[in-house]
């Protein structure tokens, strides 16, 4: 049937056609039964002759309807009118990401933001079974915050069936010139093109190709007839990307793996691409972060990740705190700079109060947990307010205080908890909501923003009760000087991007991403944004809405953006922090600490010297081995070190200076590279002392496991253990393999077998990384907490004894205990720790 501005689909009226494709026309409407704007999109007639086909539009229409993703568009309804079957979806402004192509390739980083995007909403799609199946550049819709949409999901397998002996040509038809390729055909998978029954990955093909489109502005496959692109799809490899195109390696190889013909050899879900395009993204920000893949692993949660990249911004490097201001704007007065904390521990979050003269602020200090004290901002007066396990959230214009509520000892700001209220004169806090993780207050005093963890996301509700906004990792909220909108901060991804929010939801992402941020807030005037941010946390910056960015001062050491008063107050938190190694030993804990920045691998088999690495800040990371009477410690070479073999004569580790596997002697003797048959080395244990199990990525981006002579060189290549093992060590036998992963239960490893097997008794919490002096049992640490506790496990009974609990010798400023190597006996243990030096509130007053 014709449709015409006025005229209805059931409770739908038409305003205007917004456009059409092989899919069908979309047209502007209303649902006139509530008012929402939506977008109808009227199907071909082709559906409405066959009922069969009809009938499984609607089951799979309705399917991908249940779909509820940022990345993906949200299906309304569906339905058929006097023939004409329709879908209503949401309605959003922007342009398809073939608008955006047809300039040209795009910029590696847009590439990849999108990139990360669509493969998320992939990811969310296929983990409910559905499949796109016409995966191209005009079903991604790119919106004017640069928001991600993937458009008519499961559609193409409604308007194309999917039956083997189907013939019907799945293109898209266009008016052009006889023999032109245009549409899907460029897209296909190689299953598609044979007319198999296709899955999620031929969705990862097309999303290769996709890829490889934004990268170079070209498609991968394009032939002078739709039988030479298909011909090329099944038999030729795209032309090489240009290095001019400023492709890394590494993006270059998602590429080459997502477009592998063999389905098998291609990734094996969207999931596993999202992680990847992310690890491309932070090392492509970090600037060659080589160093970063040997660091411990934290087991954080998502929530608290974003805490700690916050923590590490405020607190890495620097010397003592020193009054000193550059780049101000020439006034009558300088800066004045007033210190409201004295006291050593960790600082959580502060606020003013609404005439600025009193600081509100969490910290824990000592052994002490964390609760909420007041200060004068002139610091000649601090006093706690008796809330026990607490962090101060927001101060309202009529001077109650919102805190949070810990379930849990915290000893940093992170995690989830209760808000609640307290007044101004006092008395117990009252509870107004769970599961926050962040709140403000708005200008009236009463509403309040909050943000809350579902389900590994991030929700903004503004009011309380009210969604607003979701994203993967955000930070915030800060409410606008009229409370119109919330300032957030997409964490996302490195670099960061602050997002504006309207009541209504509507999100404007500022063109000014930001590799480091530590805090921020509206600007006095309220129309920029103030932070701790740029390429690093030691500058506060000032940006306004269209991504200007203006420096406003720097500092000698990192700082954290607090809270701004509309008369330019602004609190901070100068804080200087030191990677630290300790000894637990005779149920006393030592400092054991060697250049500042130490992070612990591995003890000799004889308990008698500890593997570390350093990173100093103006000298390459290396592999260090100390012994633990306290001698100096021995540099081994210029390495990030996995573990020492049984016999105590090498070292395995990963050169600094690139994915090369080293073998460094601890006596006489000269470093070695071993060759790993192209695997990028990310994790090593030794077997016996002529062979280890290496585990890393191979050319594909594939995780592997290999084993290797260290004198002939010979391989074995393990199957693929289906996760990211973060850490393995070796039973005294050789035969068995510890393995750890951030989202799964231990598990051991049968060198012989290949098989891997969790480890009953265990869970995701637990950091299985020792084995006992019987071989048998386990050294089991609850890690990235303090005080951390290490248990002997054995797996035949599963009953556990607690062999110790570390507290280190001076609890104070300590973050959490991360890594540790004990003896087998569980007698002696080296860990390593962040602990802040320094952490001091200051108010300033005239810095604009």
């Amino acid at each position: 049937m014709p449709i015409e501005s006025g005229s209805r689909l059931g409770p739908y009226e038409i305003a205007s056609r917004i456009g059409a494709g092989g899919m069908g026309e979309v047209f502007r409407g209303k649902d006139t039964r509530i008012g929402r704007a939506v977008a109808v999109k009227v199907l071909p007639e082709s559906l409405s002759s066959n009922a069969d086909r009809l009938q499984r539009f609607e089951v799979e229409s309705r399917a991908a309807g249940t779909l509820n993703h940022p990345n993906l568009v949200t299906i309304y309804d569906v339905g058929t009118h006097e023939g004409t079957p329709y879908i209503v979806m949401e309605l959003i402004d922007g342009v398809t990401l073939r608008d955006k192509l047809r300039d040209g390739r795009l910029s590696p980083r847009t590439t990849i933001d999108y990139a990360s995007q669509i493969a998320a909403g992939l990811a969310a799609a296929h983990e409910k079974g559905i499949v796109h199946r016409d995966l191209k550049p005009e079903n991604i819709f790119v919106t004017d915050d640069d928001r991600v949409k993937i458009l008519d999901f499961g559609l193409a397998k409604l308007t194309h069936s999917v039956d083997s002996n189907d013939t019907e040509a799945r293109t898209e038809a266009r008016n052009t010139d006889p023999g032109t390729v245009l549409g899907t055909v460029g897209y296909m998978s190689p299953e598609q093109v044979r007319g198999q029954n296709v899955d999620y990955r031929s969705d990862i093909f097309s999303f290769g190709a996709i890829l490889y489109e934004m990268l170079t502005g070209k498609r991968p496959f394009a032939g002078d007839s739709t039988a030479d692109t298909m011909s090329a799809i099944l038999r030729e490899d795209p032309a090489e990307i240009s290095e001019t195109t400023g492709v890394t390696p590494a993006l270059d190889r998602i590429v080459r793996h997502c477009l592998e013909k063999n389905p098998s050899a291609r990734f094996q879900s969207a999931r596993d691409l999202v992680f990847d395009l992310q690890n491309v993204s932070n090392l492509s920000s970090a600037g060659g972060a080589s160093t970063i893949a040997g660091r411990a692993p934290h087991r954080f949660s998502t929530p608290i990740l974003i805490g700690a990249i916050l923590i590490a911004a405020a607190i890495g490097g620097g010397a003592t705190w020193f009054i000193t201001h550059r780049g101000a704007r020439s006034t009558n007065e300088p800066p004045r700079f007033t210190p409201v904390t004295l006291r050593i521990g960790n600082m959580m979050s502060a606020r003013f109060s609404p005439d600025g003269n009193t600081v509100y602020y969490g910290a824990a200090y000592g052994t002490a947990a964390s609760e909420t004290f007041a200060a004068r901002s002139d610091g000649s007066e601090t006093h706690s307010l008796g809330i026990p396990n607490s962090d101060v959230m927001a101060v309202s214009s009529t001077g109650e205080v919102a805190v949070l509520l810990k379930k849990t000892f915290l000893r940093v700001p992170l995690g989830t908890g209760t808000l609640a209220i307290v007044s101004p004169g006092g008395g117990a806090p009252r509870p107004v909501a769970e599961s926050v993780f962040r709140a403000a207050f708005a200008p009236d005093g009463k509403s309040l923003a909050v943000l809350r963890i579902v389900g590994g996301h991030s929700v903004l509700e503004y009011p309380i009760g009210h969604k607003i906004y979701e994203g993967n990792a955000l930070e915030g909220p800060r409410i606008s000087r009229d409370g119109e909108s919330v300032l957030l901060f997409d964490v996302e991804r490195s670099p960061g991007t602050p997002i504006i929010v309207d009541r209504n939801g509507h999100a404007e992402r500022i063109n000014a991403p930001q590799r480091s941020f530590a805090g921020f807030n509206w600007s006095a005037k309220g129309d920029e944004i103030l932070c701790a941010c740029g390429d690093d946390a030691s500058t506060i910056s000032a940006i306004d809405r269209k991504g200007h960015t203006r420096v406003v001062s720097h500092f000698p050491v990192n700082v954290l953006v607090h809270d701004v008063l509309p008369n330019g107050r602004i609190l901070v938190e100068a804080a200087v922090g030191r990677n630290m190694m300790g000894i637990f030993h005779d149920g006393k804990d030592t400092d054991f600490s060697w250049l500042g920045t130490s992070t612990v691998a591995a003890l000799t088999p004889d308990g008698k010297q500890v593997l570390f690495v350093e990173f100093p800040e103006y000298s390459p990371a290396g592999a260090f081995l100390r012994p633990l009477d306290g001698s100096p410690a021995v540099r081994l070479g210029d390495a990030l070190p996995f573990a020492i073999s049984p016999d105590g004569a090498l070292v395995a580790g990963r050169a600094v200076d690139g994915p090369r596997l080293l073998l460094l002697p601890t006596g006489a003797g000269l470093q070695r590279e071993i060759n790993t048959g192209g695997i990028d080395p990310v994790r090593a244990t030794f077997l016996t002392p002529k062979s280890l199990l290496l585990s890393g990525f191979d050319a594909k981006q594939q995780q592997q496991l290999v084993v290797i002579d260290v004198d002939s060189g010979a391989r074995r290549v393990l199957p693929p253990p289906g996760f990211r093992p973060y850490f393995l060590r070796a039973s005294p036998d050789g035969k068995r393999v510890l393995l750890a992963a951030t989202t799964r239960a231990p598990s051991i490893l049968s060198i012989d077998t290949g098989k891997i097997e969790p480890i009953a008794g265990l869970d995701a919490a637990d950091a299985a990384y020792e084995w006992a002096s019987d071989g048998k049992s386990l050294l089991v640490g609850k890690l990235g907490e303090f005080p951390a506790t290490i248990d002997l496990f054995d797996p035949a009974t599963r009953t556990r004894q607690r062999l110790a609990t570390l507290t280190t010798g001076d609890p104070n400023g300590v973050f959490s205990i991360d890594t540790v190597a004990s003896t087998p006996d569980g007698k002696t243990h080296v860990y390593s720790y962040l602990r802040v030096l320094t952490s001091t509130l200051y108010v300033i007053d005239g810095l604009r």
